[in-house]
């Protein structure tokens, strides 16, 4: 088998948790008063909230950041607003926009719980592991009972190596809240970097039980069938995680991977292409494409030194 380079799609749990306005939470808002925002002001504030929460909902961020801007003029001092939109910058991506809402929202409120776990869901994004678990910590110690925080610390963990302590968090996330699907998935992540498959596999199915439309979970355990050699399965899984995400470019890295070890060579450059335009500097999927340029090379040749010279270059990788 040649020496491809394959990578799952590690979860560092940017998570868009959906508050619902006056939804259990550690913290309060502070109150319009005539002084500071007119009560008409704040329903309305209010309402463009929960629109922005219902647009968050489906994955469409511009839309919901647009009524988020809407509730924050209206009623500046709504910390929740800047919660909600910092989840929206999460999801885009934009993790400085997220931290900079969510020190906002702390400034406002420095006893709400999830605006901590926001902000530490931006810092694991960000790649600051220590900073998401300071903020995890804090999130807490304000609120012990709160499942989202011990799934995003244990995400931290995951994200720093140290996948005993990612396991002992996310049981507990799990236990607070049987029907976190993100715990699943990232204690699934944690199994997988141990090398225990089946129970990788057993939580990644149950990810998917619960949220049948998770790319991320399909994508997962499809790497986890590649390394119980089941590739027929991993495929599978691989294409469902792009059929719900057509830009989950480690999916096609990942399959086209496969497609190499199954000596489908046409199909994985055309997965490596895939991954390479959907995210240029995804560096390993270069790397596959060059080696499956050279298998491809092998296959199709009649010339003893071309082939004898791509195997010589290939040997040099697998060595």
């Amino acid at each position: 088998m040649r020496r491809y380079v394959i990578l799952f799609a590690v979860l560092l749990l940017v998570v868009i948790v959906i508050l619902v306005i006056n939804q259990s939470r550690t913290g309060t808002e502070p109150e319009a008063t005539p002084t500071t925002t007119s009560s008409t002001a704040a329903e309305t504030a209010v309402q463009h909230e929960e629109q922005g929460i219902a647009l968050v909902e489906e994955h469409r961020y511009d839309e919901a950041i647009a009524e988020f801007d809407k509730a924050i003029d209206l009623n500046p001092e709504l910390a929740m607003a800047y919660v909600h939109r910092g989840s929206a910058y999460n999801g885009k991506g934009e993790f400085d926009k997220a931290v900079a809402d969510l020190n906002k929202a702390i400034e406002l409120d420095p006893e709400l719980a999830m605006a901590y776990v926001h902000r530490g869901s931006a810092y694991n994004g960000k790649g600051e592991f220590d900073k998401a678990i300071a903020d995890l910590n804090k999130a807490i110690e304000l609120d012990p009972e709160l499942a989202m925080a011990y799934a995003n610390r244990g995400n931290s963990s995951n994200g720093k190596g140290e996948f005993d302590k990612a396991v002992v968090d996310l049981n507990r996330a799990i236990e607070l809240d049987p029907g976190l699907t993100i715990a699943y998935v990232s204690r699934g992540i944690a199994y997988l970097s141990e090398g225990v498959i089946d129970k990788a596999i057993a939580d990644f199915s149950k990810a998917i039980e619960l949220n049948p439309e998770l790319a991320t979970a399909y994508g997962n355990r499809g790497y986890a069938y590649y390394v119980k050699g089941d590739f027929d399965q991993a495929i599978a899984d691989l294409s469902k995680a792009i059929e719900l995400d057509a830009e989950f470019a480690m999916a096609y890295n990942n399959r086209g991977i496969v497609y190499g070890i199954k000596g489908e060579y046409n199909e994985a450059i055309a997965d490596f292409d895939k991954a390479i335009e959907l995210d240029p500097d995804l560096a390993i999927a270069y790397y596959n494409r060059a080696i499956a340029d050279l298998e491809k090379c092998i296959e199709l040749s009649d010339d003893p030194e071309l082939v004898e010279s791509a195997g010589q270059l290939l040997d040099k990788v697998r060595d």
